[in-house]
């Protein structure tokens, strides 16, 4: 795993310096390795930081075509490269090392644009072509791994990170005000969209292109596939296809010349992790937990152990207090670039860090599998929520059931009620949607909307309503995949890992894996029940049997308790001028006000973004200011099984 920067720059020229300097900030992704290329006319450079993974000795990077003419800035791992090598040498290409990376060089020679279609794995990556004076850009179907780009003055620039590209002297950090209040709803922003004025995300499944004469075009290479029937396929068949596609992902993504392990929460995705990892491990594989101390509704290392115990792990436990909150919070604004309002965050974090000083440096872990198999307990919700729908409007007009919407509002949140009146007016909206801040709340709190649409309002343009079943489901999965899993989930898990200089591997998004759950019908996925019911098939005997029946309850975090614990610096981070220009002050101080119980996610949320742009947007670095120097003591537990 990496990091890379590339800046193009056709009048003034490209400097070295500068390169070096913007690659500086992304060391953290990539500390053992370092690189730049500046081409002989100085229009365009990479700049490149790498973790080595694959073939240590070979591999360094932004590496060059034997003529030159192709040059290459690559962040991830093809876990197909072995294929592809020997498909590529069977057309008489010659290799001179056994990384990936020259495999992604050499299908580009071959195929062009369209080597992206053979490529399985998680990537960004940015070529030079010299011959077409073209510089060309992609990132993975999931949305595994970020790459951002801004223009300049006199041409583009590109980085694995926006620090590096804030990094460039033309780039002046400042708030982005629409995307401010999607951040508010979704805990992140919306591709192509990010926090920053004029800097953008490559959308998860994109790619791209810049030229002079064409300027910066980008456009989607890749799309889940349309849920149909699969004639003749039983659910046996699917079940023993599912765990075939599964145990072959699990393999491939366990190519490694340093140690690995995998994060264990005790449920199903990561369970199946471990069962099919242990197949391939001569000693005990690593695996790691955590928890927060004083909290057993959120605590699932009983769990963990007892899987770990079963399959015979060397089992690592990590339990967090309130102190290790608030030590990581600089750091953890550090390395979102822009917030990410995911209180998972902070056990990640700690968790990466505590990986990476065990000596692991590769970790697999379970997300996607939820988003393919419909796991989440909402769908529940929003199922039984259409059926009530639909019967309602064979009975009554749409005035009538808005008013007994309206009329349960005391009863209801904010945001359930703004659902529920989204549904009856246009169709079910995506079902995961709204995390954050009631579009109320919003209206209370931003001090210019600039004539945004409402959180919903954008859901429908982007992804559509429903109303049957179907509809939610496909209206669902379009979400996840093109907003919150991508923009939210991975980059929790790519922002926090990395920061360690640790990477993570997700099985369950292998693009096979994930197109054939695409293409299987509701019925297979979900019952009244719950979901994930062809994934517990094909875990059958594989996994224990506790595992594959308990309920699914989801890794969350003691945002109560950390309300009440950070509150009097959330009150002086919130309440500063600067933080005024964006958040009504009134507002703030009505928030501050309530108990802890009543703040829930609008907390964090905005605590989140008023440390982010201190941190960013003010200049002032966080990190080792006396504000957050522990004047709690540490009480981080680990402990090894």
């Amino acid at each position: 795993m990496c990091g890379f920067v590339a800046v193009v720059d056709s009048r003034l020229g490209v400097s070295t310096e500068l390169l070096v300097d913007m690659r500086e900030a992304l060391v953290h992704r990539g500390p053992d390795e370092e690189g730049v290329w500046v081409s002989p006319d100085r229009g365009v450079g990479f700049g490149h930081r790498r973790l080595s993974i694959i073939d240590l000795a070979a591999g360094q990077q932004p590496m060059r075509s034997e003529d030159n003419s192709v040059v290459l800035a690559y962040n991830g791992e093809l876990y197909n490269h072995r294929i592809l090598r020997a498909e590529l040498e069977r057309a008489g290409r010659r290799f001179r090392t056994r990384c990936d990376t020259e495999v992604v060089l050499a299908a580009y020679e071959r195929y062009g644009d369209d080597c992206l279609a053979r490529f399985d794995g998680m990537f960004s990556f940015a070529i030079w072509d010299q011959r077409r004076r073209r510089l060309f850009f992609a990132r993975d179907r999931a949305g595994e791994k970020p790459l951002y780009h801004a223009p300049t003055p006199n041409g583009w620039i590109f980085g694995s990170e926006i620090k590096a590209l804030l990094r460039h002297p033309e780039i002046r950090p400042s708030v982005d005000v629409e995307a401010l209040g999607y951040y508010l709803s979704f805990l992140t922003t919306p591709p192509p969209s990010t926090l920053f004025a004029g800097i953008s995300k490559l959308p998860a499944g994109h790619c791209g292109s810049w030229s002079e004469e064409d300027g910066l075009r980008t456009w989607r290479w890749w799309r889940l596939p349309a849920r149909q029937p699969m004639l003749g396929l039983s659910e046996d068949d699917a079940a023993e296809e599912l765990r075939s596609l599964f145990a072959a992902s699990v393999e491939e993504r366990m190519m490694s010349d340093v140690p690995i392990g995998v994060y264990l929460s005790g449920g199903l995705d990561s369970s199946a992790n471990v069962a099919f990892m242990s197949r391939h491990t001569p000693e005990p594989l690593r695996t790691f937990s955590v928890a927060f101390a004083g909290e057993p509704s959120l605590d699932e290392l009983a769990q963990a152990r007892a899987v770990a115990e079963f399959f015979g792990t060397d089992h690592c436990e990590l339990v967090l207090d309130d102190a290790d909150v608030l030590r990581c919070l600089p750091d953890l604004v550090h390395h979102q670039d822009e917030p990410l309002a995911d209180p998972v965050c902070v056990p990640l974090f700690h968790l990466a860090r505590l990986t990476k000083q065990t000596g692991v440096t590769v970790v697999q872990i379970g997300e996607g599998s939820d988003e393919s198999f419909f796991g989440y307990p909402v769908y529940s919700q929003v199922f039984r929520t259409a059926r009530i729908l639909r019967r309602l409007r064979s009975l009554l007009p749409g005035r009538v059931i808005r008013a007994g919407v309206r009329a349960i509002g005391p009863w209801a949140s904010e945001r359930g009620q703004e659902f529920m009146l989204e549904s009856v007016a246009r169709g079910v909206p995506a079902p995961h949607a709204i995390a954050g801040l009631s579009e109320r709340h919003k209206q209370q709190l931003l001090a210019r909307s600039n004539g945004r649409l409402t959180a919903l309002e954008y859901l429908a343009s982007r992804f559509g309503s429903a109303r049957t079943e179907a509809e939610i489901a496909a209206v669902g999965v379009a979400h996840e995949f093109e907003l919150r899993l991508p923009e939210l989930l991975l980059m929790r898990i790519d922002k926090m890992t990395m920061a360690s200089s640790v990477e993570a591997r997700a099985p369950f998004l292998d693009p096979q894996l994930i197109e054939f759950a695409a293409r299987l019908p509701l019925s297979v996925h979900w019952a009244d029940d719950g979901g994930k019911r062809i994934l517990r098939r094909a875990f059958r005997g594989i996994v224990p049997d506790a595992v594959l029946e308990q309920r699914k309850r989801g890794f969350g975090a003691p945002l109560q308790r950390w309300s009440a614990s950070l509150c009097g610096i959330a009150e002086r981070e919130l309440l500063r001028d600067p933080i005024f220009e964006y958040l009504d002050r009134d507002g703030l101080r009505d928030l501050l006000s309530q108990s802890p119980s009543q703040q829930g996610f609008e907390f964090w949320v905005l605590f989140n973004f008023a440390l982010w742009h201190r941190h960013w947007i003010e200049g002032e670095d966080l990190r080792g200011s006396e504000n957050f120097a522990a004047p709690m003591a540490a009480s981080a537990t680990v402990e090894t099984r």
